[in-house]
């Protein structure tokens, strides 16, 4: 009896990997996602905080598919942020730097703790690893 018992348990262990691997998976795709997003906000970020030197200068506006329009900027007073569930919200450049501030916060917090989950993943894989050793050299 007692060897059956070991036998579903070394089961159930074999199975918990797997299932671990998964989540590991899940959560490295949702820090690279919220990483580029976070990035992004910087960069957006240290625009608004240099905007002056865009102005009354050339740009390219990329249409997409390598095709760009050449363009003036002229004085910058408004401009459209992206506030998330396909809106796009006109703001003063305080607004935007102070909504942008306010998001890159959010999303350092929310990498944070997926960073957290993910070492809880990591430490669960090594406890069944040495879970199932311990059974394994059990049985010898």
């Amino acid at each position: 009896m007692e060897e059956k018992n070991k036998d579903e348990a070394i089961e159930q262990l074999q199975y918990l990997p797997t299932i671990y691997a998964q989540e590991y998976d899940n959560l490295l795709r949702e820090i690279t996602n919220y990483n580029a997003v976070y990035n992004a906000t910087r960069r957006n970020l240290e625009v608004l905080n240099n905007i002056d030197s865009l102005q009354n200068n050339k740009v390219l506006v990329n249409l997409e598919g390598g095709t760009y329009i050449d363009a003036n900027i002229g004085k910058i007073e408004k401009i459209m942020v992206y506030v998330g569930s396909n809106y796009i919200v006109e703001k003063s450049i305080e607004e935007a730097k102070l909504f942008l501030e306010e998001s890159k916060k959010r999303q350092e917090e929310i990498i944070n703790e997926l960073n957290k989950q993910k070492q809880d993943v990591e430490k669960a894989l090594i406890d069944i690893g040495i879970e199932m050793e311990k059974i394994g050299n059990a049985n010898v």
